[in-house]
């Protein structure tokens, strides 16, 4: 979560698929960006949440 928090921070002005800006705290924000820091293969590992 650590590192999922600095790039919320870093991408505060993210807008998401659907051309709405996301707000820096919101849940969907985090599940996002797991989800790009995924597809890039970047800490993949790390970013897995425990089911």
């Amino acid at each position: 979560w650590i590192i999922a928090e600095r790039l919320t921070m870093y991408y505060r002005d993210f807008v998401n698929p659907d051309g709405k800006k996301v707000k820096r705290n919101s849940v969907a924000f985090h599940k996002y960006t797991l989800e790009l820091m995924d597809i890039n293969g970047n800490n993949r590992m790390e970013l897995k949440l425990p089911e």
